[in-house]
């Protein structure tokens, strides 16, 4: 009998992308694929429902849930290392059904396989689009978006120098407000996102404790033009779904190059800024460049 294999996606949210990658292109690359069992967050089962894993398990222990290191950290260790050592030991996981795209893939087979995915590869069901449609009755459905997302991680082992403050995402909502006639639509998984200023008729919050499925429907409403966002998932999930992006942090090439996904087809402005402290003054100045170029090119 053939042993089962597990993929275990309990780490920040841009980790997913290269899971469902790989998971996608051993579907239609291999005549006959292992079984997988993946272990993840009851947020995150909305990626993999595409028949992509035989099982998916949100039956996590408890410790797990609770400890910050192992959520965050323990796909850079090596499998040898102890984060990794007791997420398989309160899985009851040996060490040799694990697979990892860090450590035990072959990455040139489907690292960039998201390259290839050049329309919109995740969808909205219907009663998600029906649940959006009545929440975007709060705003004027007839202008267009900006999606924000304003990360805010807490705990030693999130990165935290990648959260813009909050004095920042406050005042760029309300130049956006003040200044523009789109909507702002505020996006995220609660307690990880800021609990910004809203302004009634102009800002839309879908921050949620299962975020994806509103991020998504936002992302694929043909009224979205723009996202913008520190490095972060969002950026990342943006620009796969074929959303102009404006980010800002420390690894240009990488979002703006390597990992956006879409290639020419989606626009990513980066902003190089390793402090993560560049005004939201200059950030709104790039939106309006950003906005006036496509604009010109219509």
């Amino acid at each position: 009998m053939e042993t089962i294999k597990t993929i275990f996606d309990l780490g920040e949210a841009g980790y997913m992308m290269y899971h469902y990658f790989y998971l996608q292109w051993r579907k239609e690359n291999e005549e006959t694929p292992p079984p997988i069992q993946i272990f993840t967050l009851p947020d995150r089962t909305r990626v993999y429902e595409r028949n992509l894993a035989n099982i998916i398990r949100t039956d996590l222990p408890e410790e797990l849930l609770d400890d910050s290191l192992v959520r965050n950290s323990f796909l850079y260790n090596n499998m040898e290392e102890i984060p990794f050592e007791y997420v398989m030991k309160a899985c009851k996981v040996n060490k040799e059904e694990v697979v990892s795209p860090w450590k035990n893939l072959d990455w040139k087979n489907y690292k960039w396989y998201g390259k290839k995915q050049l329309i919109k590869p995740f969808v909205s069901h219907d009663f998600e689009i029906e649940s959006y449609n009545k929440m975007k009755n709060e705003i004027d459905k007839s202008k267009k978006n900006i999606v924000l997302f304003p990360r805010y991680k807490k705990g030693s082992n999130y990165m935290l120098f990648r959260n813009w403050s909050f004095e920042r995402w406050d005042r760029l909502i309300k130049l956006l407000v003040d200044e523009t006639d789109f909507n702002v639509i505020i996006c995220g998984k609660k307690g990880q996102t800021f609990p910004v200023k809203h302004y009634k008729g102009r800002t839309l919050g879908l921050v949620t404790k299962d975020p994806f499925p509103m991020i998504i429907t936002a992302l694929n409403d043909d009224n979205t033009i723009l996202t913008a966002c520190s490095q972060s998932f969002g950026g990342k999930l943006s620009l796969l779904q074929n959303v102009d992006t404006i980010m800002w942090g420390h690894q240009r090439h990488r979002h703006q190059v390597e990992e956006n996904w879409s290639g020419d087809n989606t626009v990513c402005s980066f902003i190089e800024d390793e402090d993560y402290i560049i005004y939201p003054e200059d950030v709104f100045e790039i939106i309006k460049h950003h906005l006036k170029v496509k604009e010109e090119e219509k």
